[in-house]
């Protein structure tokens, strides 16, 4: 077996650790999946509203102080995409009872 002699010495296992707060790990993001629109002119991203994830756009500019919401979901959309159109499909929960409804935002 091709191991070095303290290969694995920068870990520490003992000593100060701390425990990551669970806001960190379980609240929702304040911006993810960033997609640019087929022709360029647009940016697409998921961020929190309200505590429910919605797709937000920013049109003719990537500022994304000036996005503005798309989508008013009372549960949250994990995915998106863009079309060759220039439109967007996302899978949204309908009543959060798992029954995804695919749409369409022009």
């Amino acid at each position: 077996m091709n191991c070095y002699k303290g290969f694995f010495s920068f870990l520490n296992f003992a000593g100060d650790t701390k425990l990551i707060p669970r806001e960190y790990l379980y609240s929702n993001p304040n911006g993810s999946s960033p997609k640019i629109s087929p022709n360029g002119k647009h940016l697409a991203f998921l961020a929190s509203r309200n505590e429910v994830i919605n797709i937000f756009i920013c049109r003719n500019s990537y500022d994304v102080d000036k996005a503005e919401i798309i989508t008013r979901e009372t549960h949250g959309i994990a995915e998106y995409c863009w079309t060759y159109n220039n439109d967007i499909l996302y899978s949204s929960d309908k009543d959060g009872n798992e029954d995804h409804l695919n749409r369409a935002v022009s």
